[in-house]
């Protein structure tokens, strides 16, 4: 009995593999923004920085190291939605508290980041990245 249910159970796992289904365990993706003209940007510190604060050379750093965006703004951080990469920018959506809610470059989601990991700001035109001032 308890190989015919293993091979039942066999037998359903490859067909869901074969047909394309598959569990969704990652978190829905934070919809994306539509801004225009000249926003203000952030700048996440570089792998320079990000290096002596992880005690690793630069090279692994821009290898490895991600900056995390989160679904909420402080202590209650939520899910991962997206990623930055050390010394990127990213649009600035909306400012709460110590946080930024940014739009990454990387895959256009929306999530926020602490304002710790961020070196500046700036002003940005958001199409051609050339500096501006509002």
């Amino acid at each position: 009995m308890k190989q015919v249910l293993r091979q039942i159970v066999l037998l359903v796992v490859l067909a869901l593999s074969l047909s394309g289904c598959t569990a969704n365990t990652e978190p829905a993706a934070a919809t994306t923004a539509t801004l225009s003209g000249c926003q203000p940007h952030i700048e996440t510190h570089g792998a320079e920085f990000w290096a002596k604060e992880l005690g690793r050379t630069e090279e692994w750093v821009l290898q490895n190291h991600r900056l995390t965006l989160w679904q909420n703004a402080g202590a209650t951080r939520g899910a991962k939605v997206g990623e930055l990469l050390p010394g990127s920018r990213a649009v600035v959506i909306e400012e709460a508290g110590d946080s930024y809610k940014v739009q990454s470059p990387l895959d256009k989601t929306v999530g926020w980041i602490s304002k710790v990991q961020v070196a500046r700001t700036l002003q940005q035109d958001v199409e051609t990245r050339k500096s501006c001032t509002k």
